[in-house]
């Protein structure tokens, strides 16, 4: 039917460092053209298959440079704080814990201008454009 919803299920790597610390990236626009509000994100993104684990390596691989992942457990399922799709689409994500090797060296792909590792209270803080206040919660307590 025309105007309904579509609904997209992303995933998302809660990645935290040997004292604790959530790795968080800072997006950047697509095109030059983008009118754009720069925000923290978690790695990630939309699910192309069926196939979460395979999804969440796929995009650590792709936005850090990073190929090994240790995936732990689902730490949240939540519904991101804006539409997608020009204001069609809601996204649905799957929070999971996750590990890279220690001492990995981070390379940023082109949908990111940034990373930083934070504490988990500064985590929820920054991420707050992005996910409900359940799902920041979560993260600051984890």
């Amino acid at each position: 039917m025309k105007g309904d919803k579509q609904f997209y299920i992303g995933v998302k790597a809660l990645i935290t460092d040997h004292a604790g610390r959530v790795l968080i990236l800072m997006g950047a626009p697509r095109k030059p053209s983008d009118k754009w509000k720069p925000y923290w994100d978690l790695p990630g993104g939309k699910m192309q298959s069926l196939d979460i684990r395979g999804t969440l390596v796929r995009e650590v691989r792709e936005e850090i440079g990073i190929g090994r992942l240790s995936i732990g457990k689902l730490l949240d399922v939540s519904v991101a704080n804006f539409k997608i799709d020009n204001g069609r689409g809601n996204l649905m994500f799957l929070i999971y814990q996750c590990k890279i090797p220690a001492g990995s060296r981070l390379k940023l792909s082109s949908e990111h201008s940034e990373f930083k590792w934070v504490s988990r209270k500064d985590a929820a803080k920054h991420l707050a454009y992005m996910l409900p206040k359940s799902s920041l919660g979560k993260i600051s307590r984890a």
